[in-house]
C-alpha cells in the first residue's frame, strides 16, 4: 500500500532538507574552524538524522493498514462534467500501433486486414504489424501482408516469434492454448510498443472483423486516455450488447466499465511499461484476459467501450476458445459494422450525473425491470444473481460484465428506458449495502479446511455473503506468499492460495473475479482457503 500523497510529500521534503544540511556543511568554511573529531561529530549528528528520517518513512510504509473494503480510488477524472459528447478525430492516431494476432489462417488474416484497413482513419496510424507465432505459417501470412500493404497503400510489419513457455512456467502448464495465446498476446504488445514514437497499440486478434468507424472510437478513446489518469484502455467490444436489433443501445454512446473487455482493444505504453509487462504471468490458467481482470494494479482504472460493439467474432477454429454455442452467440451479437458515427455521447462519465440519474429512477424488482417503459433501477447481487440476470436482459452468460467502479450496470432497454442495476457490494449510493464492518479475515493453518471450521476455530461465524470481500489479490497477498503471482479460476473455495506442488496453479494465489459463489463449507486439497469471520 502507498503513503498518501501528503505523507510522501513531508517525508521526502524531511529527508531533502536533512541531505541539504548535510551537504552545505561539508562544503562549508565553517569545517576549517573544527578540530577533526568535533568535525566528525557534526557529520554524524547531521547523517543521523537523515538514518532517522529513512527510518520514519520505512515504518509508515510497514504499518499502513489495508482495510478490508477500501473506498473507490479517488482519481482524476477529466474531461470536465460540461464536455457530454466528443468529436472522433483521427489525426490523433499517429502515435497509435495497430497489432494484428495471427496463427496460421491466411485467409482470415486477408478478411481482417481488409476489413480494419478499409475503416476510416486507418491511414492516420503510426504504423500496422502482423504477429505471427507459428513457423510453419510465416511465409503464407507474410505473403498476405504484403499483398495487403499493397492493396491499402499502408507500411505494414511483419513480426515472427516461434511460442517458448517463459521461465517459471510450469511443465504441465507448457504447450497449453492458454499458454500459446498468452504469450503471443504478450510478444505482440512487446513488438508494438518497440516502434520508434508508439505511445499507444491497438491489439487485433485475425477473427475479429472491424466496424467502419472502428478508428474513429479509438480516436475519442485516445483523448480520453490523455486527459483522464482513471482510465487505461479503450474496447471495441461491449459484453452485454446481446442480440442484435433487440436492445436500446445507440451506436454513438460511450461508456466506462471496471471489468477488462478485450476483443480488440487499445492500452498506453506508460501502462504496459509500469503495470503490464512487469507481472506479465507465467500460467494464467484460465486465459491471459482473466488474469488481467484479477489484476489490482489496475484497481480503480476503467476502460472506455461502445455500447454497439465495433467488432464481430467470426472464426471458430485454429487456438481460438470460441467453440460451438459459444460462437453461434457471438454470431448473433450486436455489430456496428456500417456506422459512420462522428462525434460520440460520453454516458455515465459524469458521476455526479450518474449519481442523481440512479436515486431518482424508480426502485423496482427485477422481473418488473424487464419490460419497463420508464428508467428503474435495481438492487442485486452481482455474483450471486447474475445467471439471472444473463437471461432476463441478455447479458453475459458467465459472470456480470460492463459494471462500472461504483458497481452500476447502466442497461439501455428498447424505448429509452435505462434499467440501473446496483451492485450491493459495490455501490455506494443505496442504503441497502451489503458490508463487511467488524468481520476479520483469516486465513485456513493448512490446505483442505472449509471456512466454517476456520472461523469456528477463531470462536466466530462464516457468513457467505461476505466471503467475496476476500476475493481480492491484494488481501491475499498479506496472508500468503503467492510467489507465482496472483490468478484467476472457478470455484466455491475461492480466494485461495495453492499451497500443494506439481499443479499448474501451484504457488498462485487464486480469485474468482464474480465468476462463481463461494460458500462457507467448500474447501479443496490443493488450497488453503482465505476466510471472512464475523
Amino acid at each position: 500500500m502507498r503513503l498518501n500523497t501528503a505523507a510522501n510529500l513531508a517525508a521526502t521534503a524531511a529527508l531533502l532538507i536533512v541531505g541539504v544540511h548535510l551537504l552545505s556543511f561539508e562544503m562549508s568554511p565553517e569545517r576549517e574552524d573544527l578540530d577533526s573529531k568535533q568535525l566528525r561529530a557534526r557529520i554524524d549528528s547531521l547523517r543521523a538524522q537523515a538514518d532517522e528520517t529513512r527510518q520514519l518513512i520505512a515504518a509508515m510504509r510497514r504499518h499502513a493498514v489495508v482495510e478490508a473494503t477500501p473506498a473507490p480510488v479517488a482519481l482524476p477524472r477529466r474531461p470536465p462534467p460540461s464536455v457530454k459528447r466528443m468529436r472522433a478525430d483521427t489525426s490523433k492516431l499517429h502515435t497509435v500501433v495497430l497489432a494484428v494476432m495471427a496463427h496460421d489462417r491466411e485467409a482470415s488474416l486477408r478478411d481482417c486486414l481488409r476489413a480494419v484497413l478499409t475503416s476510416s482513419g486507418a491511414t492516420q496510424l503510426l504504423r500496422v504489424g502482423v504477429s505471427m507465432d507459428a513457423p510453419y505459417a510465416y511465409a503464407a501470412l507474410r505473403a498476405e501482408a504484403q499483398n495487403a500493404a499493397k492493396a491499402y497503400d499502408v507500411r505494414i510489419d511483419c513480426w515472427e516469434h516461434a511460442y517458448a513457455a517463459r521461465p517459471k512456467t510450469p511443465r504441465v502448464f507448457a504447450g497449453s492454448p492458454e499458454s500459446k495465446i498468452s504469450e503471443h498476446v504478450y510478444k505482440a504488445l512487446v513488438e508494438g510498443f518497440r516502434v520508434d514514437g508508439a505511445r499507444y497499440v491497438i491489439l487485433l486478434e485475425d477473427d475479429l472483423r472491424a466496424a467502419s468507424d472502428f478508428f474513429s472510437v479509438f480516436s475519442v478513446g485516445v483523448q480520453l486516455l490523455e486527459h483522464d489518469e482513471s482510465l487505461w484502455c479503450v474496447s471495441a467490444w461491449n459484453d452485454n450488447a446481446g442480440i442484435a436489433g433487440m436492445h436500446g443501445w445507440r451506436p454513438d454512446s460511450l461508456r466506462r466499465t471496471s471489468y477488462f473487455p478485450g476483443l480488440g482493444w487499445l492500452t498506453s505504453k506508460q501502462t504496459w511499461d509500469s503495470v503490464l509487462q512487469p507481472s506479465w504471468p507465467a500460467a494464467p490458467t484460465t486465459g491471459w484476459d482473466h488474469w488481467l481482470r484479477a489484476q489490482d494494479s489496475l484497481s480503480g482504472r476503467e476502460c472506455v467501450f461502445p455500447e454497439i460493439p465495433r467488432v464481430k467474432h467470426v472464426a471458430t477454429g485454429g487456438s481460438t476458445n470460441v467453440r460451438g454455442g459459444e460462437a453461434a452467440a457471438f454470431e448473433r451479437r450486436a455489430f456496428a459494422g456500417a456506422s459512420t458515427v462522428e462525434t460520440f455521447e460520453l454516458a455515465g462519465f459524469d458521476e455526479a450525473e450518474l449519481k442523481e440519474a440512479v436515486l431518482s429512477a424508480k426502485r423496482v424488482s427485477v422481473e418488473a425491470a424487464k419490460g419497463t417503459q420508464t428508467d428503474v433501477s435495481v438492487v442485486v447481487k452481482f455474483v450471486e444473481e447474475h445467471q439471472k440476470l444473463a437471461k432476463l436482459f441478455d447479458l453475459w452468460h458467465t459472470e456480470l460484465r460492463g459494471y462500472n467502479r461504483q458497481g452500476v450496470l447502466a442497461l439501455r432497454r428498447k424505448g429509452g428506458a435505462t434499467v440501473y442495476l446496483l451492485d450491493m457490494r459495490r455501490c455506494p449510493w443505496i442504503q441497502e449495502r451489503i458490508s463487511d464492518a467488524g468481520s476479520v479475515v483469516i486465513k485456513a493453518s493448512q490446505p483442505g479446511v472449509a471456512c466454517t471450521s476456520v472461523c469456528r476455530a477463531a470462536q466466530k461465524t462464516c457468513d457467505p455473503k461476505l466471503l467475496v470481500f476476500a476475493d481480492r489479490c491484494d488481501l491475499l497477498r498479506k496472508h500468503f506468499p503467492c510467489e507465482a503471482g496472483c490468478g484467476h479460476q472457478l470455484g466455491p473455495e475461492l480466494p485461495a492460495f495453492v499451497a500443494r506442488p506439481g499443479r499448474d496453479t501451484s504457488g498462485q494465489c487464486l480469485v474468482a473475479s464474480g465468476g462463481f459463489t463461494p460458500t462457507c463449507d467448500a474447501k479443496h486439497p490443493a488450497t488453503q482457503r482465505l476466510c471472512v469471520c464475523v
